[in-house]
């Protein structure tokens, strides 16, 4: 919310342009989380 005002953009043109990179990243965390957890 922060970054979209400051830049003076559309919020949901922010969520647009950002969405899939924070999918990527909650993806790869996720899978990480899992693994280290059955292993460890």
């Amino acid at each position: 919310v922060v970054a979209s005002m400051a830049s003076a953009t559309d919020h949901i043109d922010h969520v647009r342009t950002q969405l899939p990179y924070a999918l990527i990243a909650a993806t790869i965390s996720a899978v990480a989380y899992i693994i280290v957890g059955t292993f460890i």
